[in-house]
């Protein structure tokens, strides 16, 4: 038998592990539906839970903001979205006091004074921040599909567009936060030691707490052993490992970039669970479930044959700003020009973000801006990184070929 600890990504070896595993009892819904799990997180500010994990059951095809609203509901706490329909603001949950944990480097401003927690409170940075099963997501959680057993953790940040999440996200982390979770449904397993939840709990909500801790605290829950097939799951990272953006484009070409964004996270989701002795039955079905459409939203490219003498394969030349800027098309792509450095274009878009311009891939896994990405953090930080790419302002493409 195949033993989980020093599991690699490109291992093709069938493997079952002996894990920790259990169904979690809320996780067995009617036909036509799913039960996820749901927090609110107050961690950067001192405050604990908001909204302690809470089961929540969606019909099949539910959002992960349908599953939000429902827990915010059966809570019955009140909230707002904002023009764009994001998580803006949720009111009476602030206890009344701020205690910055040690990781928090900056002074905070004022806040409102209503009882709420929102957006733009405390610092110019802060919000409110999804992540399912510890990965933030590449889209908005009402784009976010949930399958069974999902882990939804809402949490509140005040530093560096998410760095006080401790995950890789647009800024580095300010700290490691680690995988909570599989504890996180261990809470909700029928033979679960009822004694160990409250210790449980403190470890989710304390930000530091260590895998070591985690681990520790996922044995006090005392829960059965179970044997768990990792064949179908090792299959669909194999084949995620092999995708390559020149070899394959999204169905739906409304989903460049952000079907490439499904793919890196549910890859990476199942790398984790694949390498994790206490990964359970219900993790591995969902993380191979996700991976599956993921990789299904990616087709072949259709190549045709061109000829680069071509009348119509004519340069293109438009606004780059202060830089020169052509276009050639080539093989189904196009080549830029910038200032005397040949990019291929990402994708001319903006994105639902709001705050992507123009894009163009150097072909190395990071983006260049022809129009400025974040002006006013280009200025002050001269980059600017988003699901795990760093974009620059063009000025500074040639230093990518150095």
């Amino acid at each position: 038998m195949q033993k989980r600890k020093g599991l690699r990504l490109l291992a093709v070896i069938v493997a079952l592990a002996m894990v920790i595993g259990f169904m979690p009892a809320a996780v067995r819904a009617n036909e036509g539906t799913i039960t996820v799990f749901v927090s609110f997180e107050g961690y950067n500010l001192g405050h604990g839970f908001y909204v302690e994990p809470t089961a929540v059951t969606v019909p099949v095809g539910a959002s992960a903001w349908d599953a939000s609203v429902a827990a915010l509901e059966e809570a019955g706490i009140e909230f707002e979205l904002n023009a764009w329909g994001f998580l803006d603001r949720i009111f009476g949950i602030h206890p009344g006091y701020v205690n910055l944990p040690e990781y928090i480097t900056i002074d905070l401003e004022d806040s409102s004074d209503d009882g709420s927690i929102g957006a733009m409170d405390y610092t110019p940075y802060s919000g409110w921040m999804i992540t399912v099963n510890h990965f933030q997501t590449p889209v908005g959680a009402d784009g976010f599909i949930v399958l069974s057993g999902d882990v939804i953790r809402w949490h509140f940040s005040v530093q560096g567009w998410g760095a006080d999440l401790g995950l890789s996200g647009h800024f580095a982390p300010l700290y490691e936060h680690a995988d909570k979770t599989e504890l996180i449904r261990g809470l909700f397993a029928e033979d679960a030691n009822a004694e160990a939840i409250d210790a449980v709990l403190e470890v989710i909500i304390n930000p530091l707490a260590s895998d070591e801790d985690v681990n520790d605290a996922f044995a006090a829950l005392e829960l059965p052993l179970a044997e768990v097939d990792l064949t179908e799951l090792l299959a669909a990272i194999e084949d995620a490992q092999a995708r390559e953006r020149e070899t394959y484009v999204p169905a739906d070409a409304q989903w460049d970039p952000p079907q490439w964004g499904m793919l890196q996270m549910a890859l990476d989701a199942a790398s984790v669970v694949a390498d994790n002795p206490y990964a359970t039955e219900l993790a591995v079905a969902g993380a191979t479930e996700r991976l599956t459409r993921a990789l299904a939203g990616l087709v072949p490219v259709e190549v045709e044959d061109d000829d680069d003498d071509c009348e119509d394969c004519e340069d293109e030349t438009y606004n780059g700003g202060e830089n020169e800027v052509t276009a050639r098309p080539i093989d189904n792509v196009t080549v830029h020009v910038i200032n005397g450095v040949e990019v291929v274009r990402f994708r001319d878009v903006a994105l639902e973000y709001g705050y992507i311009g123009t894009l163009v891939w150097d072909g190395a896994n990071r983006m260049v801006s022809i129009e400025g990405v974040l002006s006013f953090i280009i200025g002050e930080h001269g980059s600017f990184i988003h699901n795990n790419r760093t974009y620059m302002p063009v000025e500074n493409a040639a230093s990518l070929f150095e």
